[in-house]
């Protein structure tokens, strides 16, 4: 009889043994899981003309033109560079439409005309140049809006 209850005693430990190392399985792999989904959260940043300290924000007409307060933007890793997305619209990108004509935000619809790269310029600021043509960069027009162009012009990127 005492080598049953001894017997029994050695199964109940064992199974408990069992179930406390799953318990603390599953607890890890919860733990690494929040530890992951939380570095994931991405940056902003704001875009800033270093001349006229005016920055990058989108009009109701999804054009980027420069404003007093600007956006706060996303950057994204692409295949080729990176996309650029308004942190309250991240489903938009600034996509190109051609030497001379305004950065448009548009959803995913061709992704080298929205993939651009970032060239150190000056100490701080970087030109924005576009995957697909590598002569093509965002510039500023007469009137305030952001154009593709052939300058390239250095803009202040500020984590937010």
């Amino acid at each position: 009889m005492y080598k049953y209850f001894l017997t029994l005693h050695c199964l109940k430990t064992t199974l408990q043994n069992k179930i406390k190392m799953k318990f603390n399985l599953f607890l890890l792999l919860l733990a690494t899981l929040l530890a992951v989904g939380s570095s994931q959260q991405q940056k902003t940043y704001t875009i800033r003309d270093p001349k006229s300290k005016l920055y990058w924000a989108a009009d109701k007409t999804n054009h980027i033109g420069l404003q007093v307060a600007g956006a706060k933007w996303i950057l994204t890793t692409a295949p080729g560079g990176f996309t650029i997305s308004p942190s309250n619209n991240p489903d938009l990108y600034v996509t190109y439409k051609g030497n001379g004509n305004l950065l448009t935000l548009e959803g995913n619809i061709f992704q080298l005309n929205q993939e651009w790269i970032f060239v150190p310029s000056k100490a701080s600021e970087h030109a924005i140049q576009l995957v697909q043509h590598s002569n093509q960069f965002a510039n500023i027009g007469n009137n305030g809006f952001i154009i593709a162009g052939t300058n390239q012009l250095g803009w202040i990127f500020e984590e937010k």
